[in-house]
């Protein structure tokens, strides 16, 4: 998804085109996770879960890459 010109993913974006979990994504980006870094700087962000989604105070894990353009 271009944003100010870069083209950018996240692991949320990926999951829902391949139609998967999100988490399954996640253990794939850090499996693969020097394969991607060709592509661009990838950085994962922990952030707290919403009140109400799986019982709220807990941490979401997310993935953010900036695709490097040659």
């Amino acid at each position: 998804m271009p944003i100010e010109g870069e083209a950018r993913a996240s692991s949320e974006i990926i999951a829902r085109g391949v139609e998967q979990q999100h988490a399954s994504v996640i253990k794939l980006i850090r499996r693969y996770e020097k394969r991607f870094e060709r592509f661009g700087k990838i950085r994962f962000e922990i952030r707290a879960r919403r009140s109400g989604q799986h019982g709220g105070g807990d941490v979401d894990l997310r993935m953010r890459m900036t695709v490097r353009r040659h």
